[in-house]
This record gives C-alpha cells, structure tokens and sequence, in this order.
C-alpha cells in the first residue's frame, strides 16, 4: 500500500501555522504565491530547510477556507434560529447539541473512509480528540437533560403547592407559567 505523503504545513511551527492561516484569511484566500514566499522567508530566517510551494498552500487554504465557511454558516443558522424563537425551556441548546454530535459522527467515520491520513499516528490523535469531543457533548446533554427535568419537577411541586394553598399563585396561573413561558406541557 502507498502511503500519501505528508503535508508540510503540518510541520511548521504552531505560531507560523497561525500566522499562514492569518494570512490566508486576510488575503481572502488568493495571493497563494505571495503567501508561500512570505511564510518561506520566515522559515528560512530560523534556519528551517521547510519549504512550501504554492500549490500545497493553495490546497491548505482551500480547505480551510471550506472550514470556515462551515462556521460561519453553522454561527449564521444559531443567530437565525435564536432570533426567530424565545427558548426558556433550553431546547434550543439541545438542538444545537445534537447538531454538533452527528457532525462529530459524519467526521468521525469520514476518517474512517480517509484515503489521505494513512499516517496511524495521525489518525490516533485525531481520534483522540473526536472522542474528548463527543464526551464533552454528551456531559453538555446530559446537564442540559437535567435541567429541564429538574426545572419541570420544580414548576409541578409549586402547581401542586398551589392547588393545596401553600402558595399564593393560583394552579391556573402555574400553569400558563409552565407551558406558556418554560413550554413544558
């Protein structure tokens, strides 16, 4: 089996990854030659051999620029969906939650499928971060889940307190809180 060649920007030093990703940004993702020859200079004033062309560049800040578009479009979708509903019982949380946790699937088995990383150690690392990922997701859901059952089971004992007269709101009341404001029927 071949095995694909690894990319050298995946080499360089993390500040001058940033600052090729700064770059490519600023430069609304053209001037590939001017941004190689750039980051070039800066390799070779700390004496690294690294070199990149512009075309591995180009290919680096083609998919970059498709991950930021996929930010930007999922950032767009949480303002419309946030300005477009009132969300006190947190569903919205919950929606975003389970968003985030099948786009870590599809990543996930799309490494899998990957041709490009035969690399095995790049693939653990991957790995590894994919699934401190979806464990951070499923706390965040399981937290989530518990509010709302706890806030439900607050909102029931003061409708049940308030159908047996230790409160002083009437159960009708309570109830327009409950379904109205927190939407929980």
């Amino acid at each position: 089996m071949i095995m694909a060649r690894r990319s050298k920007i995946s080499e360089l030093p993390a500040d001058l990854r940033q600052a090729l990703d700064k770059l490519l940004a600023d430069q609304a993702f053209g001037d590939y030659e001017g941004v190689a020859a750039y980051i070039n200079e800066q390799l070779a004033a700390r004496g690294m051999a690294l070199t990149l062309s512009r075309t591995g560049v180009h290919r680096y800040g083609q998919q970059l620029e498709r991950r930021m578009e996929q930010v930007r479009a999922a950032t767009e979708a949480a303002r419309q969906i946030a300005s477009c509903s009132e969300d006190s019982a947190d569903d919205r949380s919950a929606a975003v939650i389970a968003m985030i946790q099948s786009q870590a699937f599809d990543v996930m088995m799309n490494l899998e499928d990957a041709e490009k990383e035969e690399d095995r150690e790049a693939r653990l690392v991957l790995m590894t971060k994919a699934a401190r990922a979806m464990s951070q997701l499923v706390r965040a859901s399981i937290v989530n889940k518990k509010y709302a059952r706890d806030e439900s089971a607050r909102l029931q004992a003061m409708e049940a307190d308030a159908r047996s007269g230790k409160r002083s709101l009437d159960a009708e009341t309570l109830r327009i809180v409950r379904e109205e404001i927190y939407g929980i029927v």
